[in-house]
């Protein structure tokens, strides 16, 4: 699917492809996207989601030749403990080198990070925090956790007490509070009105504390890498990794 986007003033297409280069003939599909632009003598200026860990120069290449100047990694943390607790199947250091490829190439990178998994500690956010100005990505995204239904955090998760569910992993600790997904907005990305919300706790950070490391790690980033903060959106119920706002109307449930 192709979207018309626009971030920073900069208006382009994003590919949802979710991920591109999981695909072995990517490069291919690069290639004839490239062409067809040729052929119709028209230029797109593309956006789209990769797997860090897969990769290469010549993906980046290609892309980048398909039109491609953005592209968005969903590195989720710095900390190699949180990348073992969620299987994310990347090492810090795959995140790192595909930064530095992307750098190479020409693409800018958006990094998508999340905080309130298992285990998540004041020291784990350091880390996420230590990562991203030490790679100093051109944007980048902080979000919490949420446990959706067919996640392994929300299937494997047992009642703990009223109202509130455990997941563990490896003796990590990970609370929910239940939430009704048909009647609450902020679960995701919180309310653009009213700040962000938590549903989740560790041991060691409560949701309060989860929501303020949230807030102070993006803030003190942006502040040391000079983004500026992304302007607000009216309060809206969304499904955001999509990046498509959906209103109320389309949000419907079975009776």
């Amino acid at each position: 699917m192709v979207f018309l986007h626009e971030t920073y003033g900069y208006k382009g297409f994003m590919m949802y492809d979710d991920e591109l280069n999981v695909n072995p003939r990517m490069v291919e599909l690069m290639t004839q996207i490239h062409q067809a632009q040729k052929r119709l003598g028209v230029e797109w200026k593309l956006r789209g989601f990769i797997k860090s860990q897969l990769f290469t120069d010549q993906q980046a290449q290609a892309m980048y030749h398909a039109g491609f100047r953005w592209i968005l990694v969903g590195f989720e943390s710095g900390s190699e403990k949180i990348l073992r607790t969620i299987n994310k199947k990347a090492t810090s250091v795959e995140n790192t080198r595909c930064m530095q490829i992307a750098r190479r190439n020409g693409l800018k990178v958006k990094a998508l990070m999340s905080i309130g998994h298992p285990g998540e500690s004041r020291d784990t956010v350091e880390e996420t925090r230590e990562w991203l100005i030490e790679n100093r990505p051109d944007d980048f995204d902080v979000s919490l956790i949420t446990c959706y239904p067919g996640t392994p955090y929300y299937d494997n998760a047992v009642l703990h007490s009223d109202g509130i569910w455990l997941y563990t992993h490896n003796g990590d600790r990970l609370y929910q509070i239940g939430v009704n997904f048909h009647e609450t907005a902020e679960y995701y990305k919180g309310d653009p009105n009213g700040g962000y919300k938590a549903f989740v706790y560790t041991d060691y950070l409560t949701s309060k504390e989860l929501v303020e490391e949230r807030n102070n790690l993006e803030t003190s980033v942006r502040k040391t890498l000079g983004i500026p903060f992304n302007p607000s959106v009216p309060a809206m119920q969304y499904e955001h990794s999509m990046g498509m706002g959906l209103p109320r109307n389309v949000l419907i449930k079975s009776r």
